[in-house]
């Protein structure tokens, strides 16, 4: 069963998608974070134990080819903009995005808070680490 997209003020039932930003500003990716947990996230407390693990990487047009340039299928009906700015970002650069998750520690094990895809370069130039985790 396909879940309603959120709406403002009402994330109940609801799939919320997220905007991520590089540490300039820049609209880089995005997180689907399921409406219960939304509605439950003090996210001001979480933005000092919330981290993204990059899973996978995958082409922008969703096939194995990255020069195949058939237009990216969404069930949701988001367009690339909605995905990254690709005004900052190439589009036309192969394998472009990660495959993220958004976690949160508590204590020694993480929780999953959201999914998402963000792009190489914002993720890479953030200075990623290599971490042992839990998932609970």
């Amino acid at each position: 069963m396909k879940r309603q997209r959120c709406t403002a003020g009402d994330h109940r039932e609801s799939c919320c998608s997220l905007r991520i930003f590089d540490a300039s500003g820049r609209h880089c990716g995005v997180a689907y974070m399921d409406g219960n947990t939304f509605s439950s996230t003090d996210f001001v407390a979480a933005a000092d134990g919330s981290y993204f693990v990059k899973l996978s990487q995958q082409t922008l047009y969703g096939g194995f080819d990255p020069y195949d340039k058939v237009e990216p299928e969404s069930d949701d009906g988001e367009s690339m903009e909605d995905r990254f700015d690709t005004e900052c970002f190439d589009i036309n650069l192969p394998w472009c995005l990660y495959n993220i998750m958004m976690i949160m520690w508590a204590g020694d094990v993480t929780y999953r808070m959201a999914v998402g895809e963000v792009h190489i370069k914002a993720f890479d130039d953030a200075g990623p680490r290599r971490v042992d985790l839990i998932i609970g």
